[in-house]
């Protein structure tokens, strides 16, 4: 094993002592034998152990659960809006010359007329 030894160290020839004899040491290492025991095992120990795997357990509570309830109405409203009025009348109109011009390739949706129904006495 190898250990660290210090000492004080001593004046060399020509040098004076140091005024504290611990300001100069003089450390070294060292291989020293150091005795120690070894633990020996002569009979080999038998302990019983048992293994057991975790069974499930059925435990019956009793929980609260909260259901929401949807509830749907009919709601019936009235409300007054200004109709459309259609009035028999002949308009005329007078074209003196057609003229051709340049091809429209537009894409154009076609609607059919719609047909609006109106309650007597509702009319202004």
């Amino acid at each position: 094993m190898k250990v660290t030894t210090c000492s004080a160290a001593a004046p060399a020839y020509g040098h004076y002592a140091p005024a504290k004899p611990e300001e100069h040491q003089y450390c070294r290492e060292e291989y020293q034998t150091q005795s120690y025991s070894v633990p020996l095992v002569d009979t080999p120990l038998e302990v019983p152990v048992e293994l057991s795997v975790p069974e499930p357990k059925k435990i019956c509570v009793t929980k609260a659960i909260q259901i929401n309830e949807v509830v749907c109405n009919d709601i019936k409203e009235r409300k007054c809006f200004n109709v459309a009025i259609t009035v028999d009348a002949v308009e005329t109109v007078e074209q003196s010359e057609v003229k051709l011009g340049e091809p429209n390739c537009n894409t154009v949706t076609l609607t059919l007329p719609t047909q609006a129904c109106s309650k007597p006495g509702y009319h202004y």
